[in-house]
């Protein structure tokens, strides 16, 4: 349970500190929002659709911090098709910023690691 709690309490920052970075995209505050929600009323949710969408299919492609995960993300069809919005984020992310977020999602896998063993 620790881990669950763990991985909420880092999807949540990763998403405030988005929000904080681009605080003109409504997309970012609507995602901080709706995860806040979420975690408060499901809290399971969030690291189930996570490990199915993005961990399991693009963990590789994290880990070596290869950025065509991000522009070739194809959500289309998935409970996550509303993030395709993520992609313009990173084109415009500085190096710095795309730093800060590939940290944030290696953490966030390997919490799901610890947390699924």
């Amino acid at each position: 349970m620790a881990y669950l709690k763990a991985f909420n309490n880092q999807i949540l920052k990763l998403a405030k500190e988005l929000s904080t970075l681009y605080p003109e995209n409504s997309d970012l505050k609507s995602l901080k929002n709706t995860l806040f929600l979420t975690i408060r009323t499901t809290p399971k949710l969030p690291i189930q659709v996570y490990r199915t969408h993005i961990y399991t299919p693009y963990n590789d492609e994290i880990l070596s911090e290869n950025e065509s995960f991000f522009l070739d993300l194809d959500l289309t069809g998935t409970t996550l098709q509303k993030l395709e919005y993520v992609k313009s984020v990173w084109k415009e992310a500085s190096e710095e910023n795309r730093n800060i977020i590939w940290k944030y999602l290696k953490v966030l896998n390997k919490l799901i690691e610890r947390h699924f063993q």
